[in-house]
């Protein structure tokens, strides 16, 4: 019993040091639009997309935030097509 006591004591006392665990260092990244890039009609949304879905890919889709009469929108800058399913 004594060693039992003296096993969970141990143990508890190594959960309980304090240890500091860092993750992976991310970078902060933004997009930055210039004010000459035009976003995509909705029909070259449209095309873009079928050409990923016929390809066999998954479209997706990139948003690019502008102001427009002092409110923010989201507007499509880019489709881009990736892989059928994300892991």
């Amino acid at each position: 019993m004594k060693k039992i006591f003296i096993c969970a004591v141990v143990a508890l006392a190594g959960c309980s040091s304090p240890k500091v665990v860092e993750g992976p260092h991310v970078t902060v990244q933004n997009l930055v639009m210039d004010r000459n890039i035009q976003p995509l009609s909705r029909g070259e949304q449209i095309d873009a997309i079928k050409d990923c879905q016929e390809a066999g890919l998954r479209a997706r889709v990139i948003y690019g935030k502008r102001y427009v009469n002092g409110f923010s929108t989201e507007t499509v800058i880019d489709v881009l097509c990736s892989n059928r399913y994300a892991f």
